[in-house]
């Protein structure tokens, strides 16, 4: 009876803790308006547009159009959700090809997002066809997957001059036009580091270090503590070494968090490095076999396990009395 008893108690000590899985992620891009007309002679805007459900940090493509249809007069980067520049937007007019790759910081974009404006002439009459060659859109996941599920291109009807004249299609945002290759030279996106050290169970409110290595010596690492509402941002240097060093001394609340970090400075970010995870336990929780079990259970347990044993003990000692008792009478029967 009592080893029973025993059993259960153990089976209510197990406590188990479930997540859910992540949201799927999904984005494409598209040239607005999907289709317009216009006079052969006069000017034309295209908006190239992202749309996404979920966030992410870059965009990169190559697009193509009829050359002797159409022309690039300018391209505009006014008001686009990218704010860096991997590869400068460029263009031939000779080739017929648009292409661009531009990434934004962390928490990344989403939704509908201008990318880029792009200003044509039409050449002469006839159908053009302005639409994407290849192309990708990177989730803000930290392991830069790829979340483009389609492209929408733009039909222009090209029809004859008419011999009155027509109010010019009004222009982009005057913004410096984009220079005809040859383009400046481009500064190399930063490689993501890699954490190779963390904690996986940390105390509330205690200390909880970082660490790990890049390729970028001299540079600096932001790393992010994101549980929920909460994230917490804190920086270390890498040294010439290659490695870095990040301890929060200020203390986390309690709660599972997702670590990453990202390589920063005047230059430039990289993507987000690999994501690792930390259990936060609460001052009132302590940590039993993998599991984190309230003190309040633990001090129950612990009570009625006391019980258990000091009841067995007098069990047992009752037990061998019987025994040397009963052994006695029959050795003086004897």
């Amino acid at each position: 009876m009592l080893k029973e008893k025993y059993k259960k108690l153990i089976f209510l000590a197990c406590v188990f803790y479930f997540t859910l899985p992540g949201l799927t992620q999904a984005a494409t891009l598209e040239l607005s308006p999907a289709s317009n007309s216009m006079q052969a002679g006069q000017n034309i805007t295209l908006t190239i547009v992202a749309q996404s459900s979920e966030a992410i940090n870059a965009v990169t493509s190559s697009l193509s159009f009829p050359a002797d249809l159409l022309s690039v007069v300018s391209i505009s980067k006014a008001g686009s959700g990218l704010t860096l520049w991997v590869q400068e937007p460029k263009y031939s007019n000779a080739a017929g090809t648009i292409d661009f790759s531009g990434i934004v910081p962390d928490p990344g974009i989403s939704g509908r997002t201008r990318i880029l404006i792009v200003q044509f002439h039409a050449k002469k009459t006839g159908t053009a066809s302005v639409r994407f060659d290849s192309a990708a859109a990177l989730a803000n996941d930290g392991q830069g997957t790829n979340v483009l599920i389609g492209t929408a291109p733009s039909t222009i009807v090209i029809t004859p001059a008419s011999p009155a004249p027509t109010p010019a299609v009004q222009e982009a945002p005057a913004t410096p036009a984009v220079q005809e290759e040859p383009s400046a030279p481009k500064k190399p996106l930063f490689e993501p580091p890699v954490i190779t050290q963390y904690q996986n169970v940390a105390r509330e409110y205690g200390p909880v270090s970082v660490s790990g290595t890049s390729k970028h010596a001299g540079s600096s690492v932001a790393v992010h503590f994101v549980s929920g509402n909460i994230k917490i941002k804190g920086t270390a240097s890498v040294d010439p070494s290659g490695n870095f060093k990040y301890v929060h001394t200020g203390g986390l609340p309690a709660g599972d968090y997702a670590i990453y970090a990202i390589v920063q400075d005047w230059n430039g970010v990289s993507g987000n490095s690999n994501t690792v995870y930390m259990e936060v336990l609460s001052v009132n929780r302590v940590l039993i076999i993998g599991f984190s079990v309230p003190v309040w259970l633990l001090m129950l347990i612990t009570s009625i396990l006391s019980v258990l044993l000091f009841l067995l003990s007098a069990y047992s000692y009752m037990r061998i009395r019987h025994l040397k008792h009963h052994i006695a009478f029959h050795y003086h029967k004897r």
